[in-house]
């Protein structure tokens, strides 16, 4: 595989990944919204060891202790332990694979699906995990004494990367645009004066929104919605503007399903 110039196919590869993702109702969003979920920034190049051996950052959700765990802290300790170091292990097994089918890859063209397949196991790396199997990786390829091997190691790690960092950028784009588009329709929908409460002004305002925004509706766009329609209703507090908010998403909801499906016929 090449080292250099796959940026602009790597990102088109993983913008339209991200856009299956987001349509199958993956929740993208949710890694992408959190604070505490970084891309790989700041990387940094290391003499002998390629790419960010120390700046690996955590990708998936945060796993969280049992409530047995939290009333005792050695309570379960030893299976807890034992399952986590068989979750590594198997994650260790998976990034390793990534890396041996990335370096025997005909084409660059087949690096985006490869890297596809592994999406579950980097999501859920946690960032010192990730570090390790990083650092394990590329130590041995340098301590191999084989040089071209050490540098298609370097060269797919590099990739892994690459990817990464491009995937959650364009997740975080798109889910900002689905935030901004569903703003967009929630406020012509409120609207102002003494018609705007009234169900036929609603529907109104609807009709106009989705007229002139109905080549922005993806099936993406729609799990955003239903998504954010389950957030609302399982809120711990349903007060009355989240249940009038709640009325007027399933109401774009239904809507939008109606317009993908003239688009389908």
């Amino acid at each position: 595989m090449k080292r250099k110039g796959q940026g602009k196919s790597t990102a088109n590869a993983v913008r339209i990944t991200v856009a299956t993702l987001f349509s199958m109702g993956c929740p993208t969003s949710s890694f992408v919204r959190s604070p505490s979920i970084l891309p790989f920034t700041s990387l940094s190049r290391f003499p002998v060891l390629s790419t960010t051996k120390f700046h690996m950052a955590r990708y998936g959700p945060r796993e969280e202790y049992s409530k047995d765990l939290d009333a005792s802290p050695y309570e379960g300790q030893e299976e807890w332990e034992r399952k986590n170091a068989e979750r590594v292990y198997q994650q260790t097994i998976q990034f390793r694979k990534l890396i041996e089918e990335i370096m025997r890859a005909e084409s660059p063209e087949s690096l985006p699906s490869i890297t596809s397949k592994y999406l579950d196991v980097l999501l859920n790396m946690r960032g010192y995990e990730g570090v390790d199997v990083l650092r394990d990786v590329l130590e041995e390829a340098e301590t191999s004494g084989d040089k071209e091997r050490q540098e298609q190691v370097e060269a797919a790690c590099d990739y892994v990367l690459e990817f990464m960092e491009t995937f959650v950028e364009e997740a975080r784009n798109m889910d900002d645009g689905y935030k901004q588009l569903l703003g967009k329709i929630i406020k012509a929908i409120a609207g102002s004066g003494s018609d705007a409460g009234s169900a036929r002004y609603r529907e109104e305002k609807l009709d106009e929104v989705l007229a002139r925004e109905q080549d922005n509706f993806t099936p993406g766009f729609l799990r955003h919605v239903e998504n954010e329609c389950h957030r609302v209703a399982t809120a711990p507090v349903m007060s009355q503007e989240s249940a009038k908010l709640l009325e007027t998403l399933q109401m774009v909801h239904v809507r939008i399903m109606e317009e993908l499906g003239k688009v389908g016929c």
